[in-house]
């Protein structure tokens, strides 16, 4: 039995729902058999079959909920979905569909209010399909297919196939959902749509590769489509050929956006034509991008604490947008909870400027509960716009990186819950273009907190501070030697892109550089107790 949203956990529910489904997704298709309500057994002379709506131009609403489920039942008993069905349905106004899906293991008798795991009579007065999908001949796969991870889940499938989670909505918001679905002539042999545009993100740094996902809406296989690509008002051509069926998808990779300066650019895209015709319905052939470039840093020092209600703030950048502002704790979140297994979200700082700095570290206050055994992840990645390797620099998960004990509901720290943690970013001092991102993995797990992130010139582990020592010459040239009052356990030398380029263990106190190339390199020094580090420049 799968976690569901408890009625005590009711705001929460609210505040923290996500799609299951990434946003954007293609809906599968299926042929279920619904509940003949006066014979209360499986109507085999009305199957539904979702593409059928579909290809009728009718959005549908796909209300997965299980019978055990209190929030499901009041969602159901709202009469939100019956409302939308008899007014915007075949009996009203005839512009959407509405389902039920029965997600876990409920049978006939249960959704007629039967059985001590339902919580009323689903079937009566219901006016729009309900099907048990654990019921012979029908089958659960429907539920996997969906990435059914928490009930009520409820999706809007557009007539393109698109699929998009709407929530425990109104009637009037149902009917809001379902005029937004693209509109398009399905009638049309050759007829392609531009469905998101995935990069250039809201920030981009040090480099931009435009990618985005087209639709063929047309009857006949797309192979070919011309793109015109406008960069400020610039133009250039790209020519795509591949091969895509009836409402597929399919990934292009544009040309690299060169010579862009910092500050904000606007990218368009716009189909012209499709297997070498022009394509005559236009409604989905352009889509737009304002983004924000940076290619030097910004600044040394970044103090953020989420105290405004812009989110992200200016220069900082969501990937997937899971990270969310708690205006009442002045944090963000990422919900483990909500989200199913391995979905991920980055939230990227500015670029930041560590060219004269000696010592930087990044901090930020943390806090989180497991679900049980659950596991979310928290990665702290760097980076630079000279390298295209990004080094993990922090990575914690389940009970090292937990703040408070673990729980069954969905977790909002108290005060005392919350841990200081802070990474060393030595290994980039003297770079001035340095890329850092919290990446977050969820475990289908809890809830994950961040709070007062800073980028300070000041570290815990500051040069010449923890450990005597001493290192000679400077600039080097064939070897380097180290002074130290304890014993050394491992040394390591990064270049200024935070690349590890040499690594001994052992008390070591010479170093042979004469390998590395002429340049400025930071030198980690670890003792059994601490940790200093050192710039040198090889010459």
């Amino acid at each position: 039995m799968k976690k569901f949203l408890s009625i005590v956990a009711l705001f929460f529910a609210i505040s923290f729902a996500y799609a299951q489904l990434p946003a954007n997704s293609f809906a599968e298709d299926f042929t279920l058999l619904p509940i003949n309500t006066t014979t209360l057994t499986l109507d085999t002379e009305n199957p539904v079959h979702l593409y059928d709506y579909l290809d009728a131009g009718k959005p549908t609403v796909l209300d997965f909920s299980a019978v055990w489920c209190g929030p499901c039942w009041n969602y159901h008993t709202s009469g939100a979905l019956e409302t939308a069905y008899d007014s915007y349905g075949p009996n009203g106004t005839d512009q959407l569909r509405v389902v039920y899906l029965e997600g876990d293991a409920g049978t006939i008798a249960n959704l007629n209010g039967s059985g001590g795991s339902t919580q009323g009579n689903w079937i009566t007065g219901t006016p729009y399909p309900i099907i048990p999908t654990a019921v012979s001949p029908n089958t659960d796969a429907v539920v996997s297919d969906y990435s059914i991870a928490y009930f009520p889940t409820v999706y809007m499938v557009c007539p393109n196939r698109i699929v998009n989670e709407i929530g425990q909505v109104s009637a009037a918001a149902i009917l809001s959902a379902a005029q937004a679905c693209p509109q398009f002539d399905n009638t049309l042999a050759n007829n392609a749509g531009i469905i998101k545009i995935s990069k250039p993100t809201d920030v981009n740094h040090c480099s931009v590769t435009p990618e985005i996902t087209i639709q063929n809406l047309g009857s006949a296989t797309l192979t070919t489509a011309t793109l015109t690509l406008n960069l400020d008002g610039t133009e250039t051509t790209y020519n795509w050929t591949g091969s895509l069926t009836q409402y597929a998808l399919g990934t292009i990779t544009l040309p690299e956006l060169t010579n862009l300066t910092a500050g904000s650019h606007t990218y368009s895209i716009t189909i012209s034509t499709v297997n070498g015709v022009t394509d005559t319905d236009a409604s989905l052939n352009t889509i737009s991008k304002t983004f924000e470039f940076q290619n030097a840093g910004l600044s040394s020092t970044i103090s953020e604490n989420f105290s405004s209600s812009a989110f992200p703030a200016t220069g900082w950048g969501l990937t997937n947008n899971y990270w969310t502002r708690y205006a009442s704790n002045q944090a963000i979140y990422f919900n483990g909870y909500s989200l199913s297994n391995g979905e991920w979200d980055e939230l990227t700082l500015p670029l930041v400027d560590l060219s004269g700095v000696d010592n930087p570290a990044i901090a930020f206050d943390v806090a989180y509960a497991r679900y049980q055994t659950s596991n979310e992840k928290l990665e702290v990645m760097v980076s630079t716009c000279s390298s295209s390797n990004w080094v993990t620099l922090y990575n914690k998960s389940g009970a090292t990186l937990a703040t408070a004990p673990a729980t069954t509901n969905q977790y909002v720290p108290t005060s005392s819950q919350w841990r200081r943690d802070e990474v060393d970013l030595s290994q980039f001092a003297g770079n001035d273009a340095v890329r850092i991102k919290f990446k977050a993995t969820s475990n289908y797990g809890n809830v994950l907190w961040l709070d007062n992130i800073a980028v300070s010139t000041a570290s815990s582990i500051n040069e010449n501070d923890v450990i005597n020592s001493s290192i000679y010459p400077n600039p080097a040239n064939d070897n380097l030697y180290i002074n130290a009052d304890e014993n050394i356990q491992q040394v390591k030398i990064f270049n200024v892109q935070g690349q590890l380029v040499q690594e001994m263990t052992g008390n070591v106190h010479e170093i042979s550089v004469s390998n590395l190339s002429a340049g400025l390199y930071i030198l980690q020094i670890t003792t059994e107790n601490n940790t200093v580090v050192h710039k040198f420049s090889k010459e």
